[in-house]
């Protein structure tokens, strides 16, 4: 079903939101990828879909909710463990563990509660739209463990967010989404935009990454260091 989607022209014209204000944490969000934003926005009106700016549709007061979840998932997968398995987690795994531990039971129903609150408010505000366009980071490619802090995962945890302050959204949602790297930088290293759509719509969004990439290819492009 999903090759089949690829493979089929999109004929019908979308209502396309977007929007650029980081959602899970406050942090600058570099040239580049504001123009990946823009030239993405311009493309996909070039092809007949109608953009609409919005404001981000999730509230940054929603994060501690989400947080909390997170943190317990986490511990779902850490808890039991021996010291001896324990010291060959990841700081930050560690870390994330022993915050969702602390949570007790009754309040971690209500966060969960509360999450799909969230998701249901985000979905009806997206409602009128059949697609939504942000960045997908706020920072062209750093090199690997730029983001790393063995010494403090909170201070890792709070540069992930940074780093990514967009996707953990639809994470919320269910909703699927797809990075297409529209864009590159002077140095050569790609620079991605996210489509998502609503929960149970990847064929379609599958559909729309696919006109796009016929439009804007970019299967021949890699990074000098490829």
């Amino acid at each position: 079903m999903f090759l089949a989607a690829a493979q089929t022209p999109l004929t019908r014209r979308l209502r396309i939101a977007r929007f650029v204000t980081p959602v899970i944490a406050q942090t600058d969000i570099h040239p580049d990828v504001v123009a990946a934003w823009e030239n993405a926005s311009q493309l996909l009106e070039s092809l007949g879909h109608d953009i609409i700016d919005i404001e981000a549709p999730m509230p940054l007061e929603a994060v501690p909710t989400f947080e909390t979840c997170w943190a317990v998932l986490t511990a779902f997968s850490t808890v039991g463990l021996t010291a001896e398995q324990r010291a060959l987690l990841r700081p930050l795994t560690r870390w994330l563990g022993e915050r969702g531990e602390a949570v007790s039971g009754p309040a971690f129903g209500l966060a969960l509660g509360e999450l799909r609150r969230i998701a249901a408010r985000t979905l009806h505000a997206l409602a009128p739209y059949e697609a939504v366009l942000t960045p997908t980071v706020a920072q062209p490619p750093l090199p690997v463990g730029a983001l790393r802090n063995d010494d403090d995962p909170a201070a890792d945890f709070e540069a992930q967010k940074r780093f990514t302050p967009w996707t953990s959204m639809w994470n919320v949602t269910g909703s699927p989404a797809i990075s297409l790297p529209l864009h590159w930088t002077p140095e050569g290293l790609p620079v991605g935009v996210m489509l998502a759509m609503a929960p149970g719509e990847d064929a379609a969004l599958l559909q729309l990454a696919a006109q796009v990439e016929e439009a804007a290819p970019w299967r021949q492009k890699k990074p000098p260091c490829w």
